[in-house]
């Protein structure tokens, strides 16, 4: 009975090698004489043929000429790139735009709650506000940074509260602040003295632009003119002064270093040439505060760098 069994068995065996492909029963990587069966798949799989992709070049977009988003306005606003960083030893010249269909910054109320402003952000995050102009629809300042990052943390914390309170004052919600605020560091004596005379003067050289002539002793009341120590005489007797908000000036350029191109006169900003046609935009000007324009009229500067 045994001897049939295993009879059946050897027989069974047999015919299941027989139908084995014949790599399977040779030899191969499973060893010597192995006769483990290999799926057929594996055996008889071809390779494909690869396929040559086309490669699609961009016809749009990358850096070219003309590239990048294109100014959306009249005035060509602050582009978003990264400022550099501010020195301690250099003072900066920093313009707030303010959104049209806001009311005038120069009234009353708006005025006292900007100067409110400067007060409480008063050497904030090391930013000191030395010299300042409010117009209409946008703020000249004269900043002094202690540190590197003043000047960001500094104007990010004086723009929130300026939106909060502003807005809060003109019964608004939204946006208030235009755009990036503009700065530009100081770096001589001379650009110094411009961008003071453009500061403290400003509204005289809108008011005087449009062919309208102000007495000669006229100071902004609506600017730190009052507090200036930069005048050639005095523009008050000594007496009681109001907090503005302001700093002593800390730095040696807008300490002593401008003086060295003479002091300030109140009617210095007297502009040449025909009035300027008045915008839809109520007190515009240049947000770069033309003191390259006012350094190149300067004989004495051009005769001084002619000769170096």
């Amino acid at each position: 009975m045994a001897e049939a069994i295993e009879h059946a068995r050897a027989r069974h065996r047999a015919r299941v090698r027989s139908s084995w492909p014949a790599a399977c029963t040779t030899g191969g990587a499973r060893g010597r004489g192995s006769t483990r069966p290999r799926a057929a798949t594996m055996a008889r799989r071809t390779r494909k043929r690869p396929v040559q992709i086309e490669l699609q070049l961009r016809t749009w977009g990358g850096r070219r000429k003309g590239a990048g988003r294109k100014p959306s306005g009249p005035r060509r606003r602050v582009p978003h790139v990264r400022r550099p960083e501010p020195k301690r030893a250099h003072p900066q010249h920093v313009t707030i735009r303010i959104v049209d269909g806001v009311p005038s910054l120069r009234g009353a109320e708006a005025f006292a709650c900007i100067l409110a402003i400067f007060r409480a952000a008063r050497g904030r995050f090391g930013m000191h506000i030395v010299e300042f102009s409010v117009l209409s629809n946008h703020i000249h300042l004269l900043v002094e940074c202690e540190a590197k990052g003043s000047l960001e943390r500094g104007m990010r914390g004086l723009n929130t509260r300026l939106a909060k309170r502003l807005n809060k004052l003109f019964q608004r919600k939204g946006k208030l602040v235009a755009h990036r605020y503009h700065a530009r560091a100081l770096t001589t004596p001379q650009e110094v003295r411009n961008a003071l005379r453009y500061v403290v003067l400003n509204q005289r050289i809108h008011v005087e632009r449009n062919g309208r002539r102000l007495p000669p002793e006229w100071i902004d009341s609506r600017s730190s003119g009052l507090l200036f120590t930069g005048w050639r005489r005095a523009p008050h007797d000594g007496g009681r002064l109001p907090d503005l908000g302001t700093s002593s000036p800390r730095t040696w350029l807008l300490r002593t270093g401008w003086l060295a191109h003479g002091r300030l006169a109140f009617d210095e900003s007297t502009p040449t040439g025909p009035p300027r046609a008045r915008s839809s935009t109520h007190g515009a000007d240049s947000c770069n505060a033309s003191t390259t324009t006012q350094r190149r009229r300067d004989p004495h500067e051009e005769r001084r760098r002619a000769s170096t």
